[in-house]
């Protein structure tokens, strides 16, 4: 059957292109798994494809993407509209959606022989791909080398279906399936990118732009209706008579299920303060003079009742100890850490020390803190401070 469509699967093709629009494969095509962009020396990368029609797995961090790369000749074809056969098996594997690996043949034929490629789907994802040259089909090696092909993907993926499509001629194969042009549905034809717009950063036509924004939201759309129709569906099943009759379903398990699996996912407490030891003894130290006697994380209980009370926004902007500024970083909660600070005593009183020594730690480490009751003494020749301290995270 005459095929009415043009293909380029060389660069001899276009001198010989009549047509407007024609599809691009064989040589003039190289795709790829792999990271390495490239793969390829000297062909133009295009955008990346998605190997899932399922949003989800498209922007999940390890998400596999297939490479795509085209000859530069392509490139400036004024008039002419390429479609990447690629894209059609890509859309013609996602259609599958088969629980058993899916193994099809795609490809064109060039004047070194036939260029297939080789696309492994398992349902509706893309798992692998590869490109392979057989004789020409005239050639007396052909059905051989098809033959090991074929057998070597019957070894990789037991229980695998084959199936082959245009522009490729029948191969006539048993255990290979022809499905002819469908292969090629819903191709879209359009002039080769100079440079992908997933890999190198540059102004994007308001066009593009906007259609983008349409497709957002429409996949937005798209999941709050299945949110919508999984709700309903589920109100109809806990309704359903036969279930009612053997009690029902217990929604306040999976309440009190969930209640437990928020609680395990909160980061705990003693996480938190661990964490900020480091950070403390680190900020302490900066402080002129300042050393740590003691550090207790948590705090022990205490009385609560505060002499002096600094936060570290208050220590930045000077703020007197208990003003309306320091309320919000000492009031109303138990504290998260004790600390026993020692500092070489002063001419100032003790109070006034203790107010100084607060104002650089508070700064130093992000704390807001308080004077115990009782918190300031003398020993040693060096004056020593209780200093309870609340952490904001």
């Amino acid at each position: 059957m005459k095929k009415d469509y043009a293909v380029v699967a060389q660069l001899a093709d276009l001198e010989t292109l009549e047509d407007s629009k024609a599809i691009i494969a064989g040589e003039v095509v190289f795709a790829t798994m792999a990271d390495d962009s490239g793969a390829h020396e000297n062909f133009v990368r295009q955008d990346d494809r998605a190997t899932s029609g399922n949003l989800l797995d498209q922007y999940k961090k390890d998400a596999k993407k297939l490479r795509v790369f085209v000859d530069p000749a392509l490139l400036n074809q004024k008039g002419r509209r390429f479609a990447f056969a690629v894209d059609a098996y890509l859309a013609w594997g996602r259609r599958t959606k088969s629980k058993d690996p899916v193994i099809f043949f795609g490809g064109a034929h060039t004047s070194s022989g036939v260029n297939v490629d080789v696309l492994v789907f398992l349902d509706g994802r893309l798992e692998a791909y590869s490109e392979r040259v057989l004789p020409h089909v005239e050639s007396y090696t052909f059905r051989n080398s098809l033959v090991s092909l074929v057998e070597e993907y019957k070894a990789l993926y037991n229980d695998a279906s084959f199936y082959q499509g245009e522009p490729l001629t029948q191969w006539n194969l048993p255990e290979i399936q022809w499905v002819g042009r469908d292969a090629l549905r819903g191709l879209r034809y359009s002039r080769v990118a100079a440079q992908a717009t997933n890999s190198v950063s540059y102004a994007v036509p308001v066009g593009i732009a906007l259609t983008g924004v349409a497709l957002y939201v429409g996949a937005v759309t798209v999941g709050w209706q299945r949110l919508q129709t999984a709700g309903a569906d589920y109100e109809i099943a806990i309704d359903n008579s036969e279930i009612r009759k053997q009690g029902g379903i217990n929604t306040e398990y999976l309440d009190l299920m969930n209640t437990r699996r928020l609680y395990m996912e909160e980061p705990r407490k003693q996480a938190v303060l661990s964490r900020k030891a480091a950070e403390i003894a680190a900020g302490v130290a900066q402080v002129k003079e300042v050393r740590i006697m003691e550090m207790h994380l948590p705090a022990p209980t205490a009385n609560s009742s505060a002499q002096i009370g600094l936060n570290a926004q208050s220590a930045t902007n000077g703020a007197m100890p208990g003003s309306p500024a320091n309320a919000s970083g000492v009031g109303g909660r138990e504290p998260d850490v004790l600390l026993v600070l020692s500092a070489p005593k002063s001419a100032a009183t003790g109070l006034d020390q203790a107010e100084a020594v607060m104002a650089g730690v508070a700064q130093q480490t992000g704390l807001s803190l308080r004077l115990a009751m009782g918190g300031a003494r003398e020993q040693d020749g060096k004056r020593v401070f209780n200093v309870e301290g609340f952490i904001h995270e």
